[in-house]
């Protein structure tokens, strides 16, 4: 059984067609990814993919005929069924060998390109394409499509380390020019009459120094004495520090992820009306953005939780649909993010730990301006390792949410300001007579997306 797993994880990988599930962001000192499978694994149902051949579900079934066996018939049946298996990958494997041959060619011809592309100055990767490419024309026996894969195989694996080196720096520069174009971005908030930023969120803050959210997201301080928190200071960090192929995929898993949201942010913003009324209407409506971000993390056939930072808004789908409740209302909540020193995690991120009647205590110490007393929570979800929930702000239900809350606006009880980070919903929504957090705390389950942009 275990001959038969690796040889079908080989002919996966081999097709291009392994499962990944989708990975949480979690903000944690090394790393920003954890596989949602790593989350009450119990109760999670894999979300990130579906299996592309029949081939692949033969070891989860021989598991269960295994289990399932009582006597000698049963484990002779099994054993003949594996020999079978077998038997028929290592033949397909003979026949397709030709074809997976010509695919590493091209793959790694690719992946030299991607690295030239780049900025990779290593002249040998291209030879080494070439004369792979050449060499295919002249091969026709077994042995010979056996050396040349193999070669192949291995001129690649030497590439990658480099590729994604050069890939991650290259992507570490497309979202400086996305955050600094979005930072040139602003919005007036009529509460103080300052302009702020339309991607303070992605911006590295200066927690030590307080409000410092407008600065430069290419600050070397903020690299030299990791600060940056929530958005391109982590990354840079991270970058900064990584060593291995492993270090330089997470991270550049991870720029591209911010890159993927900003561009979502940048684009719901230049398709929001401007109207008050107009904007209302919209922002409970499906968006087209979050389609695109659904379907870019493999999401789109299960529950999601999306917010919009700057509609202040968070829509529930299931299964590529906006949820409408038995009211006739969709699923659409108003929101209060993180202000601007504080602010919430954009990203990719999944419902860790779900808890109901608990205190929140103040992360920060008495005295600081950020302090607060310990404060009942009715319904919470853990989102973010960094330590950021999505819970209701009952004392926030008197007042309002949505567009702008997130900016300083007189509001006492809810420090004249958005959250400290957490995502915000009402307890009970005075306008239209809904306890939203309890309906988003019984909609989401352990591993639910959220997706933060």
């Amino acid at each position: 059984m275990q001959a038969l797993e690796a040889l079908v994880k080989s002919r996966a990988a081999a097709f291009g067609s392994s499962v990944q599930p989708l990975q949480c962001a979690v903000g944690d000192d090394t790393s920003f990814w954890r596989s949602a499978a790593d989350i009450n694994p119990s109760s999670y149902v894999s979300i990130g993919g579906a299996q592309k051949y029949v081939f692949q579900s033969w070891p989860q079934q021989n598991l269960a005929a295994f289990r399932a066996a009582q006597d000698a018939a049963a484990f002779s049946a099994l054993a003949s069924m594996l020999q079978a298996q077998t038997l028929q990958l290592t033949a397909d494997a003979a026949a397709l060998l030709p074809q997976q041959t010509f695919a590493a060619v091209q793959q790694f011809e690719a992946d030299v390109s991607t690295y030239q592309s780049n900025g990779g100055t290593d002249g040998s990767y291209a030879q080494r394409a070439a004369q792979d490419a050449q060499w295919l024309t002249s091969v026709s026996t077994y042995s010979d499509y056996s050396k040349l894969l193999n070669t192949v195989q291995a001129h690649d694996q030497a590439l990658q380390l480099p590729l994604v080196k050069v890939q991650a720096n290259h992507d570490m520069q497309t979202l400086t020019n996305l955050v600094l174009q979005a930072d040139a971005k602003t919005t007036l908030n009529p509460a103080d009459g300052i302009k702020y930023p339309d991607a303070y969120e992605y911006i590295g803050i200066h927690y030590s120094n307080g409000h410092n959210w407008a600065g430069d997201p290419i600050d070397r301080y903020d690299t030299e004495h990791y600060l940056g928190g929530t958005g391109i200071g982590d990354a840079r960090a991270r970058l900064a520090n990584a060593q291995t192929l492993d270090d330089y995929q997470a991270v550049d898993q991870e720029l591209q992820m911010f890159i993927t949201n900003i561009q979502a942010m940048l684009t719901n913003l230049a398709q929001m009306p401007t109207g008050d009324q107009a904007r209302k209407a919209w922002s409970m409506q499906v968006h087209q953005t979050d389609l695109d971000l659904m379907n870019y993390y493999g999401v789109g056939q299960t529950k999601v939780v999306v917010v919009s930072l700057r509609e202040q808004k968070a829509r529930l789908y299931s299964n590529g649909k906006l949820v409408v409740g038995s009211d006739g209302l969709p699923y659409a909540f108003d929101v209060t993010t993180g202000n601007p020193d504080l602010p919430s995690v954009p990203g990719a991120h999944c419902v860790t730990t779900k808890m109901e009647n608990y205190n929140d205590i103040s992360p920060f110490p008495k005295g600081s301006p950020y302090y607060y007393n310990p404060t009942h929570i009715n319904f919470g979800m853990v989102y973010s390792d960094y330590g950021f929930i999505i819970h209701d702000a009952w004392w926030r239900d008197d007042t309002s949410m949505g567009y702008l809350t997130n900016l300083p606006h007189y509001d006492p009880l809810a420090f004249n300001s958005g959250s400290h980070g957490c995502i915000n919903f009402h307890l009970l929504d005075h306008a239209t007579g809904r306890h939203d957090m309890e309906m988003v705390y019984t909609f989401a389950g352990y591993g639910t997306p959220v997706i933060v942009y």
